[in-house]
């Protein structure tokens, strides 16, 4: 699971952060031959329920996933666990 988070020093104190606002949840990385690799990202949000509206992005995270697509990455947005399931053996899970 990503995330961003302090770095701290032997002391204690904060010295810098890891990770990026806003960015997936989750880092999935498939290794080729060679130097090659694929990397997904997913972003898990509550599904919705009867009465409820479901888990929403925050500002911060359109923004990342904007900015993560526009450099070419493959990013998620799930709710439904099932059906990301059936796209992962459809799509990536078939290569």
């Amino acid at each position: 699971r990503t995330g961003v988070g302090a770095v701290l020093n032997a002391k204690g104190e904060t010295v810098g952060t890891v990770g990026e606002v806003g960015m997936a949840d989750y880092q999935c990385v498939r290794y080729g031959a060679g130097h090659y690799c694929e990397m997904l990202w997913v972003e898990f949000k509550r599904a919705k329920c009867p009465g409820d509206s479901g888990g929403r992005l925050r500002s911060e995270q359109k923004v990342w996933l904007r900015d993560e697509r526009a450099r070419g990455g493959t990013c998620l947005v799930v709710s439904d666990l099932v059906e990301f399931l059936d796209w992962y053996r459809r799509s990536i899970g078939a290569r």
